[in-house]
C-alpha cells in the first residue's frame, strides 16, 4: 500500500513538470498600447484577450490603426490586478513587443 501511495504521489507531481498546456492557455492577457516609447508613463489599457496571440494580434493591429508603427509599442500582461499599495496594475507576467 505504501509503495503505491509512493507512486501515485510521484505520479502527481511529474505530471505537472510535462503537462501540454502552452503559455497561452494560463488565463487573461490584458493589452498596453504605448504612444511613445520613449514616455512609458503614457499608456492606453486597450482590452483583454484569452490568449497571448490574441493579444499581440490585436495591440499591434491597434498600434497600426493609430499610426504609431514607428514610435510606439505595445506589452500584454497576463493576470493583471490593481495593487492597491502601489497604485497601479501589476501583472503575472509581461510580454513587450
Amino acid at each position: 500500500m505504501k509503495t503505491l501511495y509512493l507512486g501515485l504521489m510521484t505520479a502527481f507531481l511529474f505530471s505537472g513538470c510535462f503537462s501540454s498546456s502552452d503559455q497561452n492557455s494560463e488565463g487573461t492577457w490584458t493589452s498596453f498600447i504605448y504612444p511613445d516609447k520613449q514616455n512609458l508613463k503614457r499608456s492606453m489599457e486597450y482590452g483583454q484577450f484569452d490568449t497571448l496571440e490574441e493579444c499581440t494580434k490585436a495591440s499591434v493591429k491597434k498600434i497600426s490603426e493609430l499610426g504609431l508603427a514607428q514610435r510606439g509599442f505595445m506589452e500584454c500582461g497576463l493576470n493583471c490586478s490593481f495593487h492597491e499599495g502601489m497604485k497601479t496594475l501589476v501583472c503575472e507576467r509581461v510580454v513587450k513587443k
